[in-house]
């Protein structure tokens, strides 16, 4: 979280900084990402009892997209992106403290993840945009389940579900931006995540 306030903050300051000018929001772009991202996983298994854990860590990626103005404040866009997380789950079988021995244990690593989503905006200044969008996203997570005395098995699991976002983006002169964003992801299986993210970009 301090990552992104602190990327905010520098955002902020050369915003202020530059000569305020016109921003079309139109055309190509492409950027890199990085934040808060909090994520809560469930875990089946051999007997059918679903577990949970959440986290939170770092977050990055980066996205691609494509915006056009339909009239002189509204701006539509698609975009795709794909990131990773540092967040990993240990014991995810022990929800207490206290667990009872002799048992299996299973460990849990963030797998990559992508998305690909429509989002519309609002222009508030010549040089501020602000948007939601939503689209398809899905998640990959590999599990680590190791038996007592016994040798680890791993699981990799791939999860779909959808995507809200909601953000500001500002302009820096005619080719860099820069954005604060909130993402919410749902999957099946109970697997969600929560994330704050600041992205810098350029458009061509």
């Amino acid at each position: 979280m301090l990552r992104t306030l602190t990327v905010a903050a520098v955002l902020a300051t050369a915003a202020a900084a530059m000569p305020a000018a016109a921003a079309e929001f139109s055309g190509f772009r492409a950027e890199l990402q990085g934040g808060w991202d909090s994520t809560s996983i469930g875990y089946v298994d051999r007997f059918g009892t679903n577990w949970e854990k959440s986290n939170s860590a770092f977050g990055y990626g980066a996205e691609v997209g494509y915006d056009f103005p339909v009239s002189e404040t509204v701006i539509l866009g698609v975009l795709g992106n794909v990131a990773g997380s540092t967040a990993s789950f240990d014991d995810i079988l022990c929800q207490t403290s206290a667990c009872l021995l002799g048992r299996n244990t299973v460990n849990a690593n963030m797998g990559v993840n992508f998305s690909a989503m429509a989002r519309a905006g609002f222009k508030v200044a010549d040089s501020t945009l602000l948007y939601g969008g939503v689209g398809y996203a899905n998640q990959s997570i590999k599990f680590y389940d190791t038996p007592v005395g016994g040798a680890t098995v791993e699981d990799s699991r791939s999860y779909s579900g959808f995507r809200f976002a909601a953000g500001g983006e500002q302009a820096f002169g005619e080719s860099f931006y820069g954005k604060i964003e909130y993402r919410y992801s749902n999957y099946k299986d109970n697997v969600s995540t929560n994330q704050v993210w600041a992205g810098v970009g350029m458009r061509f």
